[in-house]
């Protein structure tokens, strides 16, 4: 059974006193998904995340976080270092893609381009049409009931 993060820090989300704070910062702000992750990640926030070291029945002391930021904000700091170094190490490596807006632009062009020559997408319907692939690719034998 997967455990949710939470559980795994050692905080019991079955508590009426956790359910109860959540309920007053859903019912004082609405759904975290109405607002952007506070982190600036760019995503939609889905959780309200509860700030550390502060006293979690003020409503105030929640802020609306995505789940990937909010699980990064839960982690131990031990454990964020070693992830940042983790995610250093395979960006610094030689098969790191490190697909940038700019980067993933300019393959949509080039793929936009190379299917937009009329003479190649005619070459590549003639061999659709040769290769017949709707008919499968197993050997059509007399009494063949597969």
């Amino acid at each position: 059974m997967k455990l949710h993060h939470h559980q795994q820090l050692g905080i019991d989300t079955d508590d009426a006193t956790y359910q109860a704070n959540h309920k007053r910062v859903r019912a004082t702000f609405g759904l975290a998904c109405i607002f952007n992750c506070l982190f600036g990640c760019g995503r939609k926030a889905r959780d309200w995340a509860w700030l550390h070291d502060s006293d979690p029945s003020d409503v105030n002391n929640y802020i609306p976080l995505c789940r990937i930021c909010h699980k990064e904000y839960d982690r131990p700091q031990w454990l964020q270092e070693e992830s940042r170094l983790e995610r250093e190490r395979i960006e610094a490596g030689r098969s790191f893609k490190g697909w940038s807006p700019e980067r993933r632009s300019a393959q949509r062009k080039r793929m936009l381009e190379y299917w937009s020559d009329p003479e190649r997408r005619a070459k590549q319907s003639k061999k659709a049409r040769d290769d017949r692939p709707w008919e499968g690719r197993r050997p059509q034998t007399e009494g063949d009931l597969r």
